[in-house]
């Protein structure tokens, strides 16, 4: 299976062996945004403080580790590792140096999303042939499966609350963006476009979805509110610009784009009218830096 997809296409996951130990005093460990990225060679997962300095690698391996998300006390990484055939979903500490193996399937387990409680994490997996959405205690036990259906659930994302989750299917032909209850129930489509709608990403506040959509012909980043009214286009770019998650505060968005020729990241203030202020780059170089992923607040 191949990692780097067109867009558009639906993206799996990687995890960890060795890290780098110590740098936790190096750093304000308050303020990060946890990333994969393929400047080592293969996909690996990264930190980096909000203005893309201090950048550490966690994992290193000859595997492919990607999708990190945050455990809600901001000391663990879930993720994504592809290991020759096998994907499953592994976690780190923010020293590199503990790793632990979360699912151990033969179908593919991946895309890990922490509950913002801390106690569950919902994932996708193959394991009942087709792509659904399962959740698991934050340990790796007791999985169970959320969605049934013939087609592909992925992309979810928990709300605030820890009630509901947003997630993107290809049940109604193209992919929409759906709400459901976080046991399963009382499923909703949000969006109805003839292009794709992806990754949605709820607000901190809960009053608002972004996420990422074609329907100007290339990709682009929206906002819009929880019954899927008034979308509004926040990037408004010719290249692409995707992938995106909201600060802790809500102030500002972390995404990635291809505007300067490679998948880097970026960050923007996001207005009270919601409009991107202050775009910056924030990581440069000629490889792939995909998925960022803003540490919680302590709670």
């Amino acid at each position: 299976m191949q990692k780097k997809m067109a867009f558009g296409f639906i993206i799996i996951s990687f995890t960890v062996f060795f890290g780098m130990a110590g740098f936790i005093e190096e750093m304000n460990t308050d303020d990060l945004i946890a990333f994969n990225s393929d400047r080592s060679g293969n996909d690996e997962i990264y930190v980096m403080d909000i203005h893309g300095n201090n950048i550490q690698q966690l994992t290193k391996n000859s595997f492919v580790d990607y999708w990190p998300s945050w455990s809600s006390d901001g000391k663990w990484l879930a993720y994504t590792r592809i290991k020759d055939s096998n994907i499953d979903i592994y976690k780190v500490d923010l020293k590199g140096t503990c790793i632990m193996s979360l699912t151990q399937h033969e179908a593919k387990d991946m895309e890990p999303a922490w509950s913002p409680d801390g106690s569950k994490i919902a994932f996708i997996s193959s394991r009942d042939k087709n792509p659904e959405i399962y959740v698991m205690n934050a340990d790796g036990t007791d999985k169970v499966r959320l969605t049934d259906n013939k087609a592909v659930d992925v992309f979810m994302h928990w709300s605030p609350d820890g009630r509901r989750m947003t997630f993107c299917s290809n049940r109604d032909g193209n992919f929409e963006i759906y709400v459901m209850e976080t046991n399963g129930k009382n499923m909703k489509r949000l969006t109805k476009n003839c292009s794709n709608d992806w990754t949605p990403k709820w607000s901190p506040d809960g009053n608002k979805i972004a996420f990422v959509a074609e329907r100007d012909g290339n990709a682009e980043i929206y906002i819009m509110n929880l019954d899927g009214s008034e979308p509004k286009n926040i990037t408004r770019h010719p290249d692409k610009d995707f992938e995106p998650d909201w600060s802790p505060d809500g102030s500002m968005i972390v995404f990635v784009s291809d505007r300067n020729g490679n998948q880097n990241l970026y960050t923007a203030r996001i207005s009270e009218d919601y409009e991107m202020k202050d775009i910056k780059q924030v990581t440069n170089g000629n490889f792939s830096d995909r998925h960022p992923v803003w540490k919680p607040q302590k709670k």
